[in-house]
């Protein structure tokens, strides 16, 4: 029993290597596995396993081929094994593959982000403290606030879920939403204080 052949996009895969990454652009597979039956009398069936994706077995099924379409990234094991007519199993050698994350969602690329909208959240403080004040300049400060925090709370997400893998649990993101908020609101209040800082005020001295 061993998996045959793996495809991306009519390109063959390495299965020997210890983790065979894929591009996120040829996030679809498609598996084919063998198992000797010259005779075709043991009626052999198939069923695959994904560690990553689902802890959970496939149904089995007589085709010796799966199609594995538009996996998110993240890194991933996938299990083959086979069954003949007399009910003896045959497992085949893991294969185990990542899919590369696109450049937008990588951390860096977010980090990125924060730091352009934070130069430019800072730069509008500068205009504020200068006096030069008006409606227009407060709303686009709070407006490059919002969208920083907004990034920042992205990132963290992002950390999260690259750290934790795939989390299926709701108690677990509900206690890293948690973690999160608590996170962002000191940054929160950092950041209305920069923009809020005080302006120079200029005091007029009495005539003499």
């Amino acid at each position: 029993m061993f998996i045959r052949e793996v495809r991306s996009k009519n390109k063959v895969l390495p299965t020997s290597s210890k983790i065979t990454r894929i591009q996120y652009d040829n996030n679809s597979l498609h598996v084919e596995m063998a198992r000797p039956d010259y005779l075709g009398l043991l009626n052999i069936e198939y069923q695959y396993r994904m560690e990553g994706a689902s802890d959970e077995w496939s149904a089995w099924t007589k085709n010796n081929h799966y199609d594995l379409s538009f996996l998110p990234a993240g890194r991933y094991t996938l299990f083959v094994r086979s069954r003949d007519i007399f009910g003896r199993m045959q497992e085949s050698e893991p294969f185990t593959f990542s899919i590369v994350p696109p450049y937008w969602q990588t951390a860096w690329f977010s980090a990125m982000e924060i730091l352009f909208f934070s130069l430019l959240v800072f730069g509008s403080a500068r205009l504020n403290r200068k006096q030069i004040h008006s409606r227009r300049v407060t709303v686009i400060t709070n407006v490059l606030t919002i969208v920083t925090i907004v990034l920042i709370i992205e990132l963290l997400q992002n950390a999260a879920a690259s750290y934790f893998g795939d989390m299926d649990s709701p108690v677990l993101a509900f206690a890293i939403d948690v973690v999160v908020a608590l996170f962002v609101f000191p940054v929160e209040l950092l950041l209305k204080r920069i923009v809020k800082g005080k302006r120079n005020v200029v005091v007029a001295k009495p005539a003499k």
